[in-house]
């Protein structure tokens, strides 16, 4: 499986800001004084966006986020995992979820959720055992139903 990840931006000025602010913290992190400033003073470091203290709830439970993922494939499956297709891939989907804010909220609700998946739907996991990626551990488990009954939502769209 190939992938390729993007950020994507409000503005221009938004991204050189990041790259300006990710080029200061890369250089500072690469001396320990540097470490030492950064861990003590995160606000002024991240332009406000972090603190010592951490986000309140009111701006953990007013904050959201939105994953957009593009896939291109194909329609027809092929017979054994080591075959090839012959032709180039011909459709796309797009899946866009929106959950809560991302670093509190939505991780620790996947995360919990995800664990009570193993628990209570063991039956439905993959036999074999090993490193799965999520999407094939959870494939037939109740997964996405727990979560959009916890306020996740999943919209899966074909962009032919």
């Amino acid at each position: 499986v190939q992938s390729h990840g993007y950020v994507r931006m409000s503005s221009f000025l938004s991204a050189l800001s990041m790259i300006f602010l990710f080029s200061i913290f890369g250089f500072f992190s690469l001396f320990s004084f540097g470490r030492y400033l950064l861990a003590k003073y995160p606000s002024f470091f991240t332009a406000g966006m972090f603190s010592a203290e951490g986000p309140t709830r009111e701006q953990v439970m007013e904050g959201s986020t939105t994953v957009t993922l593009l896939g291109k494939g194909w329609k027809d499956r092929l017979s054994e995992p080591t075959d090839q297709h012959a032709t180039k891939p011909d459709t796309q989907m797009k899946l866009t979820i929106v959950g809560q804010e991302p670093a509190y909220a939505f991780t620790s609700r996947c995360l919990v959720q995800a664990g009570l998946t193993v628990i209570e739907e063991t039956d439905k996991l993959p036999l074999e055992g090993g490193v799965l990626s999520p999407g094939v551990a959870f494939e037939n488990t109740g997964l996405i139903d727990r979560l959009e009954k916890r306020g996740v939502t999943f919209k899966f769209e074909n962009i032919n």
